[in-house]
């Protein structure tokens, strides 16, 4: 299976991480989402809607998307933290990145596990900059308002939906699954934490 991946770089004050992160992965998850499938026969479907809230930034001047769902936002949330404390931890130079990886389980025979085929990874790369006075943190609050902008719009403007013709390829109505992994970049060496996100349902 071919995989395609997808690379955004973010400049960003520390107090800004959070929000960037936040907003990247809402808008690819979001549009990476359907509504939940309901079959009446062997190939008829209807799909229902997706759940939609506004998320304003406090750090940033921008205001994202997401799935209305309070676990997924969770789950985002405190993979985001960890990355963060991570990266605030390396003793690096603020540099580090995270990767959403969306994969299609493959079954194994016994005894071997199932196998995670990866069909597309979006990869954020995260550079910290200190800023010396708060003239500087509002022209970076609203440069980095217009940078995320331009990323939401990479990251929407083609329509990447696998297409789904029989009911097998979405079991239980979830998500295929995610899988996110940072690195926090110190020297010449790598420090990789794993949080795994297996068919999260957003409903």
């Amino acid at each position: 299976m071919n995989c395609r991946s997808e690379v955004l770089e973010v400049t960003v004050e520390a107090r800004q991480i959070d929000e960037a992160m936040l907003a990247l992965l809402h808008t690819i998850l979001l549009h990476r989402s359907t509504g939940k499938f309901h079959y009446k026969k062997e190939g008829t479907y209807s799909i229902g809607t997706v759940g939609t809230a506004d998320s304003d930034c406090d750090f940033i001047d921008f205001t994202f998307v997401r799935v209305s769902s309070e676990e997924l936002d969770r789950v985002i949330r405190k993979a985001v933290c960890e990355f963060k404390d991570g990266l605030n931890n390396s003793g690096s130079d603020g540099m580090g990145q995270i990767s959403l990886e969306f994969y299609q389980k493959k079954k194994s025979r016994w005894p071997f596990s199932d196998e995670c085929i990866p069909w597309e990874v979006w990869t954020i790369k995260v550079n910290v900059v200190n800023l010396a006075n708060e003239q500087e943190r509002q022209i970076c609050r609203e440069k980095v308002g217009e940078k995320l902008g331009e990323k939401v719009i990479n990251v929407v403007e083609p329509q990447r939906r696998p297409a789904v013709s029989v009911q097998n390829h979405l079991p239980d109505h979830r998500f295929p699954g995610h899988f996110c992994e940072h690195h926090y970049e110190e020297t010449d060496q790598r420090h990789a934490g794993a949080v795994r996100i297996r068919n999260l349902s957003l409903y």
